[in-house]
């Protein structure tokens, strides 16, 4: 829930006033200064990168959700496939046994869609092209032990197959249970969608064998050829699956019994590449679902709110909704629950980082149940594009890598709490002060930019600064050690994004300190920017948002925020998340007069005071403003 603070001013339980300065009639109102054209370029600034970072939030996680993935059905048809045995073969070896496990225990969730493949990936040694149709009879069939990245942590155990279907077939364009000389069906991308099923070509199998007197009748065909790949990155830990598969086509070479096989379209050299994870343990589950669904709500509730106009209604009681949330429990009839009306709000969507820590915490439960498969996804991405350079793969890489940026925000979090909660008489004075000032300016925004940066850095630098022994290696006997998870290659990177995503964010808390100080002289001053610092939980509040997002003008010798009281309760509620706050009033100062923030020790009870300062501008909106209540915090 959320509350109101001052830095020095408290109320305690029982509200014990304090003193302010009356204004004097005889002299005039202190001088008040509009933002000048440097503030102005600094707000637009501030609201460009708002947009950008909010665009590319929403569209990483509608992106890379489990949950969308399930609710829109994006990996249905390639579970469908696995589900009904198209990958599966006969096993030869104990890779295939780990192989043909987890492809027969897969559940929904566990896969994603990597893209394709194209000859931008190739070697020579595969003729340029990453199409399986060039490799027909030639290294389909064939199984590798290989490891790679000679640092006892990646092993893929190789097994390349044909993916033709039993002779009973679940069809492409066979029906279910029909034989490859069927009828074809029609409208099969509606079939696939309304029933299901997984529609496959249902390969001749003739192909391979053709016996004499069978062949006459089937000039050509389409088939899939591919292979599978299962993977386990460190010591202990659960394999994944890859599946490469290309579409190719066979035609019947004269009246002999040869076929010359080729990609289904013409110069194609790509491959369709799905990674199947594997099942996780409960906790990694709960976290990962979880935390979508807090995310998918909370999205939910701000377009809502900020799409209709609504009354914003401020409890007078502490923890009165908890009061009545137990009377239910209990079968009671709930007791009334007196509310203050708060008039409208003006947030927009775009502050939901703003004034809903609710939000940051189910990114960052969703971040974590997905560590694993995010930081497989992010190295490949990021390998890809230093092969081929395609656009594409970094852009699939920074999406991945946005949904660990909410851990960075964590782990600020964790230092605020060090900082301010904490006493640790082994750390300087001076270092805890200058932590917690620079926290307190690195919002939420830059983190998130700060981690991304840091990723890219990491990406680049692999191999260079660290996990520099690094060389192919094929071993088909007995293999390296492997590292546990702690000393893998992907916790190594993933532990040098985080390492390089602080650094980055200390820059940039700086570099905003300094321009709040040079752009708002005297705004920490402010009661209201006092009230957020003292009670506020988790790290990655929005100043600069607030600061410049809200009508600031300076007044005197210090620094006013124009806001609704709805905007006001509404923010100050959400730094003190573990409590609900209550006001026991509305404002009472006189039309156009400043109010200062007090709060009780614990946060939950809030009231803002005549401060004694009249505000022009202040006054002309409370004038022409219908259903807002405006104030000026001072």
């Amino acid at each position: 829930m959320m509350t109101f603070a001052t830095g020095n001013k408290k109320l305690s339980p029982s509200i014990t006033p304090i003193s302010v300065v009356a204004p004097n009639p005889t002299q005039p109102a202190p001088t008040t200064s509009a933002p000048t054209k440097r503030f102005l370029h600094f707000d637009r600034f501030i609201r460009l990168l708002d947009f950008c970072i909010n665009v590319y939030s929403l569209l990483s996680f509608v992106t890379t959700s489990t949950l969308v993935d399930m609710l829109l059905m994006r990996q249905a048809v390639f579970m469908d496939d696995v589900a009904n045995g198209v990958y599966d073969f006969a096993p030869e070896g104990p890779s295939d046994v780990v192989i043909l496990h987890l492809l027969r225990n897969a559940t929904s969730g566990q896969s994603k869609h990597v893209g394709l493949r194209d000859a931008a990936l190739a070697t020579p040694d595969g003729g340029h092209s990453l199409s399986w149709c060039l490799r027909v009879g030639i290294t389909l069939g064939v199984e590798y032990h290989a490891v790679y990245n000679n640092d006892g942590v990646s092993r893929r155990y190789l097994r390349y197959v044909h993916t033709k279907l039993p002779p009973r077939c679940v069809g492409w364009t066979v029906a279910p249970g029909g034989s490859f000389n069927d009828s074809r069906i029609l409208a099969v991308d509606d079939a696939r969608a309304g029933f299901g099923q997984s529609y496959l070509h249902c390969s001749d199998p003739r192909y391979y064998t053709p016996p004499f007197g069978q062949t006459a009748n089937v000039s050509s065909f389409q088939f899939r050829a591919g292979y599978v790949v299962a993977q386990q990155h460190f010591a202990g830990g659960s394999f994944g699956i890859e599946t490469h598969i290309s579409h190719c086509k066979a035609e019947k070479i004269g009246d002999s019994l040869m076929y010359k096989v080729s990609p289904f379209l013409e110069g194609d050299t790509s491959e369709v590449v799905n990674v199947l994870f594997s099942t996780k343990n409960w906790a990694l589950w709960l976290l990962d679902y979880v935390g979508q669904s807090i995310v998918l709500l909370i999205l939910i509730q701000e377009v809502l709110r900020s799409s209709a106009q609504t009354i914003t209604y401020i409890p007078t009681q502490s923890y009165s909704l908890y009061a009545a949330a137990v009377d239910v429990l209990c079968g009671r009839e709930p007791r009334a629950r007196p509310t203050l009306d708060g008039g409208y709000s003006v947030m927009s969507f775009a502050q939901i980082w703003l004034a809903n820590p609710c939000y940051l915490i189910g990114n960052c439960m969703y971040a974590l149940g997905t560590t694993n498969e995010t930081q497989t996804l992010v190295e490949t991405f990021f390998w890809q594009y230093s092969v081929g350079g395609r656009f594409t793969d970094l852009a699939q890489a920074t999406v991945y890598a946005m949904r660990h940026a909410w851990v960075s925000v964590a782990v600020w979090s964790v230092l605020r709490l060090v900082v301010t909660r904490l006493y640790l008489p082994f750390l300087p004075r001076v270092f805890v002060r200058s932590v917690h000032m620079v926290e307190v300016y690195c919002s939420c925004r830059a983190i998130v930019l700060a981690f991304l940066l840091a990723c890219l850095v990491t990406a680049v630098s692999r191999g260079h600064w660290f996990l520099t022994d690094r060389m192919n290696v094929i071993d088909v006997a007995y293999g390296l050690p492997k590292s546990a998870f702690w000393s893998s290659e992907d916790m190594t990177s993933l532990s040098m994004s985080h390492t390089f995503g602080i650094l980055f964010a200390t820059i940039f808390g700086l570099i905003t300190r300094g321009f709040l100080a040079w752009l708002l002289p005297g705004h920490r001053t402010n009661s209201f920017f006092q009230a957020i610092d003292r009670h506020r939980v988790c790290s990655g509040f929005d100043m600069p948002q607030l600061l410049s997002g809200s009508r600031s003008l300076r007044v005197g010798d210090r620094w006013v925020l124009l806001l609704p009281l709805a905007d006001v309760y509404l923010i100050f509620s959400s730094v003190n998340l573990l409590r609900q706050t209550a006001m026991p009033s509305l404002p009472s100062a006189p039309p156009g007069h400043a109010v200062e923030c007090i709060t009780s020790d614990n946060g939950t009870v809030l009231e803002l005071r005549d401060a004694g300062i009249y505000v022009p501008e202040l006054a002309a909106l409370q004038q022409e403003a219908s259903g807002y209540l405006y104030c000026a915090v001072i």
